[in-house]
């Protein structure tokens, strides 16, 4: 493989995409390819090409979102995220790929995940309005689907569920559930037997009761997975925010 192409300064992505991508602990791709590992260094692909097809290129997961399975889940692999300019951006299947890239972050998983996500997802919720709904008889319902959307069911058997990202759901009543969705939601359920469940990547879930239960998932770069927890068993306390992760519960 050709050697590490450093591009001259002052090169910067006019309208930069964030990429995010892995490599072994030396710097070098499953490819061989040599990655600096500093920030800032500025890197060009030596047999660019704009074909919609795996290689000649710089590869990675546009805005943090795509195959994770192209990563590397070894545990000393380096996570990065790099910049690219939108413009000579290439789709290809589940990743894309760019002819130059500045590297903005070096680091672990979680760092590089939420760096690279973070942007994306502040377009967007600057482009929705928060919305808020409540329902508070027995039986009730409460349903927000935008950004930072709050619902919230306080009666007995009520249900709360928020599918958009960083979205809030609260149960307050007996055998109420409460369900969040989205990236970065939060479930709580304060009720007896009450269930508070977060399926969206960095949720956190909360059951105030002692007969309640958690349920979250976390991801092995593959495919997302579910754990279920239960108030007073394997360390679980009552009015904790936990999330789930593939070791176990970890207090957030």
């Amino acid at each position: 493989m050709p050697d590490t192409v450093l591009l001259p300064l002052p090169w910067a992505p006019a309208n930069p995409v964030r990429l995010l991508r892995t490599c072994d602990a030396n710097g070098k791709s499953h490819n061989g390819f040599p990655w600096p590992l500093t920030v800032g260094a500025l890197v060009e692909a030596p047999d660019w090409n704009d074909r919609a097809a795996c290689g000649g290129g710089l590869h990675g997961l546009r805005e943090g979102f795509g195959n994770f399975g192209l990563l590397s889940d070894s545990s000393d692999a380096v996570w990065m995220v790099v910049e690219a300019e939108a413009s000579e951006i290439v789709d290809v299947d589940d990743k894309v790929k760019a002819p130059r890239v500045r590297v903005a972050l070096v680091g672990d998983r979680l760092h590089a995940v939420r760096f690279s996500q973070d942007e994306f997802w502040t377009r967007l919720r600057a482009q929705a309005m928060p919305g808020a709904q409540y329902a508070t008889g027995f039986s009730g319902h409460a349903s927000a689907t935008g950004f930072r959307g709050h619902a919230s069911a306080t009666g007995d058997s009520g249900h709360a569920s928020a599918t958009g990202f960083s979205g809030h759901a609260s149960a307050t009543g007996d055998s109420g559930h409460a369900s969040a969705t989205g990236v970065s939601g939060h479930a709580s359920a304060a009720g007896q037997h009450a269930i508070a469940c977060a399926l969206g990547l960095e949720s956190r879930v909360k059951a105030d009761h002692a007969t309640g239960a958690i349920v979250a998932t976390w991801w092995d770069r593959a495919r997302p997975r579910v754990r279920v927890g239960y108030v007073g068993e394997d360390g679980i306390e009552p009015g904790v925010w936990y999330e789930a992760t593939k070791d176990g519960w970890e207090r957030v």
